[in-house]
């Protein structure tokens, strides 16, 4: 009885000599006992004392044993205390009644020693592991709310650093975004600047996602501007360059020493006065719809941040790009979700071909059906990266 010493139990009931006898019995087992000879007298003990288990005699004035064990269940402080019944009725309808009031077992009069130490040892013992899941449940709770406190502070935090969609739609009036993170926080992130007669906007897809990608998106982020905004780097494959270096300093990849992550990226800057598009891309593919069709580009074939980049640079790509034509720049998180029957990729071909489906379509229209598209594949499914697509018609 070791493991049930120390244990506090409250006998009710209106008979000395059952009191005095069960006691006995209780103190034998090692355990604590304190006494009631009425059902108010139990329900006022329980405000005063904390006890791991309650012997409730059913026949009582007053209060009866279910009266009492309605109460207790009542009350949030004491409605986990276990109620075992001590009864000499046998009948099913008296057992059925103890058990709809609260009770969790039964002790025939007169005892039985062995009985009675295996079905009060038994009880405890299951009280006192609830105790300790609910314990480590609140605990747990209590530090699942300081993390989502934090991510949607970081959620905040991220979502400002993001281009304002109003400041897109003056540049771009026929445009959308869909900007799905996995988590809360997003590895995904896009990027807008116009700076005189260059409109310059990219998506860019960090190594991993949730905190680690969002962290990688905030070294992104500043890469970008330094290159962009500090250096006034305007050519794409020179922004990329920038970047590649930029990352390859701040994480020390130097050496082999240097930590694996870092970012694709599709980097565009259009010419509104030569109606040139110029972009560059890392492992990252790109479509355009000019003289009325649907082409798919494809970038080179290092990642920002490898440490093996040693290929002399980024190229970069220009094409004619005129009033009403459309460029799609996207990560992988659309067409590698998985979903519908056989819960297989949605893949880059079944991407393409639905973007070419709607290419001519008011771009809200194309914002609506391609939403509509990616949850009618996921349907159940959980999302397994981040997703960001954007379509720009000019």
């Amino acid at each position: 009885m070791d493991s049930n010493s120390k244990a506090k139990i409250l006998l009710v009931d209106d008979n000395p000599s059952n009191l005095q006898v069960l006691g006995t019995l209780l103190k034998k087992l090692n355990f604590q006992v304190e006494f009631a000879l009425d059902g108010l007298e139990a329900l006022n003990w329980v405000k005063k004392e904390i006890f791991d288990m309650i012997l409730l005699d059913v026949e009582m004035p007053n209060l009866n044993g279910y009266e009492v064990c309605l109460e207790l269940k009542k009350n949030p402080e004491t409605k986990e205390i276990p109620v075992i019944f001590v009864t000499v009725r046998d009948d099913i309808e008296s057992t059925v009644k103890g058990f709809e009031v609260g009770a969790v077992d039964f002790i025939s009069k007169p005892f039985n020693l062995n009985e009675l130490r295996a079905r009060i040892s038994t009880q405890i013992e299951l009280k006192r592991a609830s105790d300790i899941l609910k314990k480590y449940s609140v605990e747990l709770e209590r530090k699942n709310n300081i993390i989502m406190e934090s991510m949607n502070y970081a959620q905040h935090i991220q979502n400002h650093i993001l281009p304002e969609k109003e400041l897109i739609k003056k540049n771009f009036a026929e445009s959308f975004i869909i900007y799905r993170p996995k988590q809360i926080i997003s590895g995904d992130f896009f990027w807008f600047k116009s700076i005189g007669n260059y409109k310059i906007f990219s998506v860019i897809d960090c190594t991993g996602h949730g905190v680690p990608g969002a962290i990688m998106s905030m070294i992104g982020f500043t890469a970008i501007n330094d290159a962009i905004n500090d250096n006034n780097i305007l050519e794409p494959a020179s922004i990329l360059n920038h970047i590649h270096s930029f990352f390859v300093k701040t994480l020390h990849k130097e050496s082999s020493g240097g930590i694996e992550d870092g970012m694709e990226i599709t980097m565009c800057v259009l010419n509104t006065e030569t109606n040139k598009l110029q972009f560059a891309s890392t492992n990252q593919k790109m479509f355009a719809y000019t003289n009325n069709d649907l082409q798919q580009y494809a970038g080179d074939h290092w990642s920002i941040g490898e440490y093996q980049f040693a290929f002399g640079g980024y190229t970069q790509k220009t094409i004619d790009f005129n009033k009403n034509d459309c460029v799609y720049l996207f990560s992988d998180g659309f067409f590698d979700q998985f979903g519908a029957e056989k819960n297989k990729k949605y893949s880059l071909k079944r991407f393409r071909e639905k973007v070419d489906s709607i290419k001519e379509l008011p771009m809200s229209e194309q914002y609506k059906i391609l939403i509509n598209e990616l949850e009618n594949w996921q349907g159940e499914k959980d999302q397994i990266d981040d997703i960001t697509v954007w379509g720009i018609r000019y």
